[in-house]
């Protein structure tokens, strides 16, 4: 009977504790959402959330004006410049991304936080496919494929400036509310194709594909002989190694080859290929060609890409083998 009357007044003691839960809980919800309905602390979260909006509207719409004055081609005054411009846009909308995700609360009235946060996602993703567009169409290197037309990326640009128009309204008159600043949609109003190829017909943005072999290494070190000639001591290989320069605001890709050829008709031949970043330079791996001591020949160093090709031909000679008697 003692153990019954114990196991009854500690289950008499849940079930009070429980109910008290229960209480504290119910009670401290409706202090939370009394609270969060004051006029104060409504202000205050409204007038939080007009500072942050109107300042990602604000940099987006700077964005957006920038992107204008590059694809008119008043913004910069080079191919690279331009392509570097748009890179620091790209990393831009990453930020404006992040930013655009902290936008999210559960008190601001009609879920605008959320429907701000929606549109400038929707929005950042049209800036990046009409960046891969103007990449694109004037052949800069990009991450990404540009789209086939930029129409699709500006409607979204245009349907979002719409959408917003009416909802940046929602917290007028409310505590700590105002009208929310209005997106700009510069770029979606432009005839991006005819300005692109406009701008790409000027001579600082046209590309003009160009490198050049800038250097070669030769082991063993060539004797000394006159300019072009290459005279080799009575070796059976000798390496070789080229470094390429890309002169042009473009990655290139070029295939290198390594041609050595005998006066009595034998040849050796190694390829090699790369590609070239913008105004960048690359050293090739080694190639190792056949010699024959005693004999005369030719070595020709070919460089060949997009139409472009770079030729070195140096004589080449060999000397006999030494005596070993």
């Amino acid at each position: 009977m003692a153990i019954t009357r114990s196991r009854r007044r500690r289950n008499g003691w849940i079930i009070a504790f429980a109910g008290a839960t229960v209480v504290v809980v119910s009670f401290a919800h409706e202090v939370s959402t009394v609270a969060h309905h004051t006029p104060g602390v409504r202000a205050s979260e409204n007038g939080s959330f007009v500072a942050l909006a109107n300042g990602l509207v604000n940099s987006e719409n700077n964005l957006d004006t920038h992107l204008a004055s590059l694809a008119q081609g008043t913004g910069v005054s080079s191919r690279m410049s331009l392509l570097i411009a748009l890179r620091v846009a790209n990393a831009e909308l990453d930020s404006l991304d992040s930013e655009a995700s902290l936008l999210v609360g559960p008190t601001i009235h009609g879920g605008l936080d959320r429907q701000l946060s929606t549109l400038l996602l929707q929005r950042n993703a049209a800036y990046r496919q009409l960046l891969a567009y103007i990449a694109g169409t004037l052949q800069l290197p990009w991450a990404s494929p540009p789209p086939t037309r930029p129409g699709t990326a500006q409607g979204v640009l245009l349907a979002g400036d719409a959408t917003w128009g009416s909802e940046r309204h929602t917290l007028e008159g409310r505590p700590g509310g105002t009208t929310l600043n209005p997106f700009s949609s510069t770029l979606a109003s432009l005839a991006l194709s005819q300005d692109l190829s406009s701008l790409g017909s000027r001579p600082t943005f046209a590309l003009a594909r160009n490198f050049s072999i800038a250097a070669l290494e030769i082991q063993p070190a060539p004797l000394q002989a006159p300019r072009g000639t290459l005279s080799m001591p009575p070796v059976s290989t000798m390496s070789v190694t080229a470094a390429l320069d890309n002169l042009a605001v473009d990655t290139q890709s070029v295939v290198v080859t390594f041609t050595v050829v005998s006066s009595k008709g034998g040849s050796s031949t190694v390829t090699r290929s790369a590609q070239i970043g913008p105004l960048n330079s690359v050293g090739l791996s080694t190639v190792n060609l056949t010699l024959t001591p005693g004999e005369t020949g030719r070595l020709t160093v070919s460089a060949t890409g997009d139409g472009v090709t770079r030729v070195r031909t140096y004589a080449l000679v060999v000397a006999p083998p030494v005596p070993t008697g």
